[in-house]
């Protein structure tokens, strides 16, 4: 149940209390200097209105596993779970509907860039998209059944997904094609985030760090694009 907090970029770090001793914590989101949200195991869903100092767990029948938050304002918010469960709000968390997506895999990480348009991935090569703000969730062929562990959109057409085996996924259309991208790893990738359409990191396991100054496509030959003890 461990939360760390910084203010001074990173050079000192400082323990906040979770009061979730016992749980193991998944994943976190601020919106704001004062307003985030943390998940983990066994329905864990804490937040704070005041940057920390103070965590509340909110109240619910959250039995699965929740892997991720994200809130694209201060109303609206999604948490991704397990078994292709997905737990929406639409008052800031006040509130909180279960819906399921259609699979039963579970799902790892989500990326929002409006109140309305999201992706969330998981097992099994699974992307799911919504345009209703998470009310309905359609399929997208990713081409792949690997384990999708991470998503992230700069827009609503271009995007990335990653996973298991150095897989890397790339589209421009909001994912109606998803093109696999050259790694040059077989680690296993865990996250992924872009600053524009062409500069980007990946993280993995093996202390694997990937860079990208060119959306994911490969460099020339004899020019290194990644970085790995």
């Amino acid at each position: 149940g461990v939360i760390l907090h910084t203010t001074d970029g990173g050079i000192n770090w400082k323990m906040q209390a979770s009061k979730e001793r016992k749980k193991d914590l998944t994943h976190i989101h601020f919106l704001d200097a004062d307003h985030g949200w943390v998940t983990g195991e066994k329905g864990v869903l804490l937040w704070t209105e005041n940057g920390g100092e103070k965590w509340s767990r909110i109240k619910g029948e959250f039995k699965p596993g929740l892997n991720a938050v994200h809130f694209a304002d201060r109303d609206h918010g999604w948490v991704s779970a397990e078994k292709g469960l997905i737990l929406m709000t639409q008052n800031g968390g006040k509130n909180w509907t279960m819906k399921s997506t259609g699979v039963k895999v579970d799902l790892l990480a989500m990326s929002f860039v409006s109140p309305k348009i999201g992706w969330v991935v998981g097992g099994g090569g699974a992307i799911l998209k919504t345009i209703d703000g998470g009310l309905t969730w359609l399929s997208q062929e990713s081409g792949s059944d690997s384990f999708f562990t991470d998503v992230h959109f700069i827009n609503e057409e271009t995007g990335w997904v990653v996973g298991a085996s150095g897989a890397v996924l790339y589209t421009s259309d909001g994912g109606t094609t998803w093109t696999q991208q050259v790694t040059g790893t077989i680690q296993f990738l865990t996250s992924v985030h872009f600053v524009d359409e062409k500069t980007g990191w990946a993280t993995g396991t093996k202390s694997t760090l990937l860079h990208t100054t060119r959306g994911g496509v490969a460099p020339p030959p004899g020019e290194v694009d990644i970085s790995q003890p």
